[in-house]
């Protein structure tokens, strides 16, 4: 048994996560492995989610953890290759968890997302799409206000690496 007092507080924390419709990483949910997540977090569960999301805690969980919880909020087309891609460009991950509640006010809570590695042989670049999907009548103008909003605003940390379009359904 974990000498953690709260396992029950870090799995409730995890089930609000994955309710939200997020994966957690393959780390199998026993109260041994709760205690060693967390050993440095005194009790303190929803610093240790967002430190697990943001990629600060990195003993315990694989590197690629963010990835993986990232997995449950989009569709990944070609995931391994997207996978090798984020992970030699942390600062995109977090543009994309940051992403999720702005596209979800722009197109509502139904959109759907999917996210795409797109290579141009020309000049030997790549460069990822969110793709979203929606029943919003107007699909542009959510785009265009989804960039006036927010994107605009934090393409520039991106380096034209990341782009949002509106997939037709």
């Amino acid at each position: 048994m974990s000498d953690w007092p709260y396992p029950f507080q870090m799995t409730n924390q995890i089930n609000i996560w994955t309710a939200f419709g997020a994966s957690w990483p393959n780390l199998e949910r026993t109260d041994d492995n709760l205690g060693k997540l967390s050993k440095d977090y005194s009790g303190n569960v929803g610093t240790l989610t967002q430190d697990v999301l943001f990629g600060r805690y990195k003993n315990e969980v694989r590197a690629d953890a963010r990835f993986e919880i990232l997995s449950g909020f989009y569709t990944v087309r070609d995931p391994i290759n997207v996978r090798h891609f984020l992970m030699r460009r942390p600062a995109l991950v977090t543009l994309l968890f940051e992403a999720l509640p702005k596209v979800k006010e722009a197109w509502g809570r139904d959109a759907k997302t999917e996210l795409e590695l797109l290579e141009d042989p020309e000049d030997d670049s790549s460069s990822l799409v969110v793709r979203v999907e929606s029943n919003d009548p107007d699909p542009y103008t959510a785009l265009d206000r989804f960039d006036e909003q927010w994107w605009l605003a934090k393409a520039g940390s991106s380096d034209g690496l990341l782009n949002f379009a509106v997939q037709s359904k």
